[in-house]
Formats: C-alpha cells, sequence, structure tokens
C-alpha cells in the first residue's frame, strides 16, 4: 500500500479510522481514546461476534466487503484502515461520512 495519500485521502482515511475506533471499542466496551491507530486490533480483545459485528458495520457503512481473511492479513488498525479506504466498490460516500466533512 502506498504511503502517498491526497488531502481527500487523507480525510477519508481519518474519517474511517475514526470510525474504526469507535466502533471497536464500543463492540469490546473500552474507552476508544485506550485504542491506537498503530496497534493490532486484536491487542484490545474481542471475539468472532465482535468481528462478524465489526465487518457488518463496515459492509454497511460503506459498501465494502472485508473478510476476517483480510483483517487477519491486516490486523494493525491504520492498516486495515488503508485497506477499506481502497477497495474499489468504496467511494465513501455514505451519509456518515458526507456529514462528518
Amino acid at each position: 500500500m502506498s504511503d502517498k495519500m491526497s488531502d481527500k485521502e487523507d480525510i477519508d482515511f481519518l474519517l474511517v479510522k475514526i470510525k474504526i475506533i469507535e466502533w471497536w471499542s464500543e463492540l469490546i466496551r473500552i474507552p476508544k481514546t485506550e485504542i491506537d491507530g498503530s496497534n493490532n486490533i486484536f491487542d484490545y480483545g474481542g471475539d468472532s461476534l465482535c468481528i462478524s459485528q465489526l465487518l457488518g458495520r463496515i459492509e454497511e457503512e460503506y459498501s465494502v466487503e472485508i473478510s476476517v481473511a483480510e483483517l487477519f492479513e491486516f490486523p494493525i488498525i491504520n492498516d486495515f484502515v488503508r485497506l477499506i479506504c481502497i477497495k474499489p466498490v468504496n467511494q465513501l460516500h455514505s451519509p456518515a461520512a458526507q456529514e462528518a466533512v
């Protein structure tokens, strides 16, 4: 994955990262301030139900299908968010993303 991103890609990345951290903190019941994007998502806990719910929220919000295998391949939150942002069907034009801009 390229380290060079445009300003729009930076904004999309940050919006998705904020949402992923928010959802994960809700699912595993820890304050979102304790979650760091440079860490492995599984270091914070969670189980298969949490993973399934997270992937479902991603699909619903961003119209992007992420497999469990992809989450295990990219467990660092920042890398996982980049994966979501580069998925071809993902235009990041969900209502929530548009309201946040």
